[in-house]
């Protein structure tokens, strides 16, 4: 070696020998465990981040941030391990990719499998009243519930209508001024519905204001 660091008195080789080719390209496990890995991996955490809640990843506290960051350096070696060919790395990444393609046909085609894989929306507030069971299910403390409220330009409780955790994290907020479901304007789904008569809140919704006026 000379002081540059390449073979002294010989030819240098700009290309990889046979052997160091099929070192970069070819997976040192066979294929078949390329695959396993990443999709027992995908299925673990996809169990334990449905059982953890519902959040948005611009709603994670710094906690919550590093245990994502955590998670993802912790399963690396389990979905790779030591290999750093190519193949052995495009493998599980493109695993990884199939199987969120599957389960997205899977959950849009079947709505039980989307209960299953997703969960369903939860009703935090029903005309003014805050429905702390369901707060509480779902870890959504009263004070992050108001700074959602104030986001959309609401100051006090009673000017809810309904307020709803989607499945995807995100809390939607119907005013208490908004037309009343049932109408063709209706936004509210059967599944509000079923929820407000689980948590016995009212047997049913109330009729529009002025409705008497207008049937007179």
């Amino acid at each position: 070696m000379n002081e540059f660091g390449f073979p002294s008195g010989g030819s240098m080789e700009f290309f990889p020998s046979p052997a160091e080719w099929a070192k970069i390209f070819l997976p040192e496990s066979g294929i078949g465990e390329r695959i396993l890995r990443p999709t027992v991996v995908y299925l673990v955490l996809l169990l334990a981040l449905r059982m953890s809640g519902k959040r948005e990843i611009g709603q994670l506290s710094p906690f919550d941030f590093l245990i994502v960051v955590l998670i993802a350096d912790a399963v690396q070696n389990g979905m790779v391990g030591d290999d750093t060919s190519l193949l052995g790395n495009l493998i599980p990444a493109l695993t990884l990719i199939g199987l969120s393609v599957i389960f997205d046909r899977i959950t849009f085609r079947s709505e039980k499998a989307a209960r299953v894989v997703e969960g369903q929306p939860s009703l935090l507030i029903y005309e003014g009243r805050l429905i702390e069971e369901n707060c509480r299910r779902e870890t959504v403390a009263r004070e992050e519930l108001m700074a959602t409220l104030r986001k959309h330009g609401i100051a006090s409780l009673r000017e809810v209508r309904f307020a709803v955790l989607e499945t995807a994290g995100n809390v939607s907020v119907i005013r208490s001024d908004a037309p009343i479901p049932g109408s063709e304007d209706d936004t509210v789904s059967e599944m509000i519905y079923e929820q407000v008569r689980k948590a016995d809140l009212r047997d049913r919704y109330d009729p529009p204001r002025g409705s008497d006026k207008q049937n007179d």
